[in-house]
């Protein structure tokens, strides 16, 4: 019941804002991109009272039960049910207008292609298999739950510290699921919707530019295209959630920064003004690495805004800082109550930016990015391009891997450049966007080389159009061209080539490509080459599909542009089945059987830690099953009947990235359910990542309240406002040694597995 008030406060959202774009807005899209502008502010308006639902829920501890956020959401709902009410008349208009309106059968087809075999499989995905990636298992979804015991948002005691500093708004939108539903089922289509968003987004941005339907379509199919977006849309990984709140701020800062705009009646800017400010403050609470993007545009917009609207603009720059400082603020003055830093500890600071700067250590992280974007179905290519980036950096005298400029995890030791192409979602590149990209490129610059030694004879790709142009000296001359004679010859893309308006958006097209690429550069510059940048760079990459595609429709006829359709939607109906196949049919047990079984980086998977032998008669020790004995692995996957397989079974999907702990926390659920205790402590340190989250829905199964608190952690987190110092646990999940635990409590008895201890405490020391 409280989901469904979820859903229709969204619904209501929509319809609201609908209503509200076609009654006020002077500008009267199309029925098309009225769909998408009305999708991407709905999602945006969500988004912000979402998170002031849980801000404000935070300060009176009224996150532990659904109902107070189920009531905000339900007077939102009539809310908007209101606004809805009062606007009904531009709302019937608006869906008048959407029926109506004309229909390319062309595009139409692909579009029912793409959401047949590609939408609809990843939404299948989303749903079907739960959360599994590894910051999902370590921090994005443990913090939800974390929150839901405590009943509030505010720092407390874990010894991952990830879970306290890194930015809130992804996890505050899966919030409302884990609370109303009390499962993770429906966690994986924030991001979804997410990804729906960035389509539409994308679309608009090219449309902003002069594209038309064809070159919208490309755009959503390049994006489709790239295997990272595929893999990540269905999780709960938050880089397709920060490239949708980019792209509206570009969006919307880019309708303020045109000439035209100054003529829109006030409340029209300031509409787009808070829209880009909103979508500031979000992105930027997603993940602050945004910043190295955004930066460029902020400035350039800044300059733009003060040449266009002079004496006006300082309502714009105050939505624009309200923006960041609204969504910001209380995030900011956690990390420093807790932290003694805005951004969160030193330390992990320093674990993600450059600790020196200059140009070597610029290009060296920007031709290793570049690079890893590259990796293809080849090893030998592989190996090559990884020889051709060891030599450049000889050649230049920069040093290969420099424990200054490249990530190392938790230790001193740099991560290694990896040649081995995978499709997953943090290691996928954007070969395609890439290749594309620089084809456009070259084309653009042969174009200026030759505008540059033959000035009066302008060209274009259309051998009759230049001919029609030779007859005139100057680009001056050509903009006065006889219409009856242009539209004789030329085709309607060609007749668009000499319009000033689009001369104009192109110009404006070439800038915005050179503040990406001014973005990427001061990315390099700030942060850490890592072998997991990929999907930190999405944004960046997806952002620059608008040149690509604008510049591929100006080079190339439109009949030569509609044969890469059908090219990206079969490459990208190919990373479905393969991401659909291998999520479906995942089979736990050949996982474990495996040789070798390795996660993310240079972390080994099977390690003991600091576990060690106990003294003989300290404790009384039982040995569990070993995931090394196949005959007692067999046993243990005894499929008692089809409906419980592996096939359906959610459990055993939580560990498809990293197998060999499936047995341990699969026999210390069961043994906790077994004893009855739900007072539960959790002491991880070298399990990879901490991986903490699967012992919350498999404990939750049993369908007791249990109540898990870290019990190993900073003595300075004894500070924060959910440091219960009364807790004693009745069990502890640790792999530390146990004289560390030992020296806190009071051990009562041990159960050891292969890789976690479980101990039964019998009271604090």
């Amino acid at each position: 019941m409280f989901a469904l008030v979820f859903v229709l406060n969204f619904i209501a959202c929509f319809l609201f804002s609908r209503a509200a774009l076609r009654h006020f807005l002077a500008e009267r899209s199309t029925p098309y991109v009225a769909f998408y502008e009305t999708f991407c502010v709905a999602c945006i308006l969500f988004a912000a009272e979402t998170w002031f639902f849980i801000e404000g829920l935070s300060v009176f501890n009224a996150l532990k039960t659904p109902e107070p956020l189920a009531c905000l959401h339900f007077l939102s709902f009539l809310l908007f049910a209101t606004g809805i009410f009062l606007l009904r008349h531009s709302l019937v208009q608006a869906f008048s207008e959407w029926r109506y309106a004309e229909k390319e059968p062309f595009l139409r087809r692909i579009v029912v292609l793409i959401t047949v075999f590609i939408i609809c499989p990843l939404f299948f995905v989303a749903v079907y298999y739960p959360p599994c990636t590894a910051d999902s298992m370590s921090y994005h979804l443990p913090r939800i739950l974390h929150w839901i015991q405590n009943g509030n948002v505010a720092m407390y005691p874990t010894n991952y510290p990830r879970q306290l500093y890194h930015q809130p708004l992804a996890e505050y939108l899966i919030f409302g699921w884990e609370l109303f539903l009390g499962n993770d089922y429906l966690d994986n289509t924030i991001q979804m919707v997410a990804f729906l968003g960035v389509l539409f987004a994308t679309a608009l941005l090219i449309r902003h530019f002069g594209g038309g339907g064809r070159c919208q379509l490309l755009g959503c199919l390049l994006i489709l295209s790239a295997p990272i977006v595929l893999f990540e849309a269905p999780t709960t990984q938050t880089d397709i959630i920060l490239t949708f709140f980019f792209f509206n701020f570009l969006y919307f800062g880019l309708k303020l920064s045109t000439a035209s705009s100054v003529h829109l009646p006030q409340h029209e800017r300031l509409f787009y003004a808070v829209c880009m400010g909103i979508s500031l403050g979000l992105s930027l609470n997603t993940k602050f690495s945004i910043a190295a993007f955004e930066i460029p545009f902020c400035c350039w917009f800044g300059f733009q805004y003060f040449k266009i609207y002079r004496n006006k603009v300082l309502p714009i720059y105050g939505f624009l800082i309200l923006g960041f400082l609204i969504f910001n603020v209380p995030y900011f003055v956690r990390n420093l109550q807790t932290c003694g830093n805005l951004l969160g500890p030193v330390q992990h600071q320093k674990m993600v930016r450059n600790l020196r700067f200059g140009f070597d250590v610029t290009f060296s992280n920007a031709i290793r990015n570049i690079g890893m974007q590259l990796l293809i179905p080849s090893e030998a290519v592989n190996q090559y391009n990884k020889s051709f980036l060891i030599q450049l950096h000889r050649v230049l005298g920069i040093e290969w891997s420099d424990s200054q400029t490249t990530y190392t995890g938790e230790g001193t030791i740099p991560y290694q450049y990896e040649t081995t192409f995978l499709l997953d979602d943090y290691r996928s590149g954007n070969t395609l966007i890439i290749l594309f990209f620089s084809i456009v490129t070259l084309s653009y610059c042969s174009t200026q080389c030759r505008q540059l030694l033959f000035p009066n004879v302008p060209k274009t790709n259309s051998p009759k159009l230049d001919k029609i142009l030779s007859k005139y000296k100057t680009k001056k001359q050509t903009a006065e061209l006889p219409s009856r004679e242009i539209n004789s010859t030329a085709s309607s893309e060609e007749q668009q080539l000499l319009l000033p308006e689009y001369q104009h958006q192109h110009r404006y097209l070439i800038i915005y490509i050179w503040l990406t690429i001014l973005g990427f550069l001061l990315f390099s510059a700030l942060f850490r080459w890592q072998p997991f940048g990929t999907r930190l760079l999405l944004p960046n990459f997806l952002g620059g599909i608008p040149f690509i595609v604008l510049g591929l429709c100006r080079i190339l006829p439109a009949k030569r542009i509609g044969q890469f359709i059908p090219l990206l939607l079969g490459v990208s109906f190919l990373y479905v089945v393969f991401m659909v196949a291998n999520s479906t049919f995942f089979n736990p047990l050949d996982a474990m059987l495996k040789t070798v079984t390795k996660p993310v980086g240079n972390q080994p998977a099977t390690t003991q830690g600091n576990l060690k032998p106990l003294a003989s008669g300290e404790q009384i020790v039982d040995m569990d099953i070993s995931i090394t004995n196949p005959e007692l692995l067999e046993n243990y996957f005894v499929v008692r009947s089809f409906r419980d397989s592996y096939l359906f079974h959610r459990k055993y999907k939580y560990f498809r990235q990293v197998p060999v702990y499936m047995i341990d926390q699969l026999s210390i659920t069961n043994k906790i359910n077994e004893l009855g205790f739900t007072q539960i402590g959790m002491a991880l340190d070298v399990i990879y990542d901490r991986w903490e989250y699967p012992f919350w829905p498999l404990l939750r199964h049993f369908g007791r309240n249990y109540r898990i608190e870290w019990v190993i952690y900073p003595e300075h987190l004894q500070k924060t406002p959910n440091y219960d110092s009364d807790f004693v646990p009745e069990l502890i999940i640790t792999d530390f040694a146990p004289n560390i635990i030992s020296a806190k409590y009071e051990v009562e008895h041990v159960w050891k597995y292969e890789h976690l201890v479980l101990l039964k405490i019998k009271g604090k020391k």
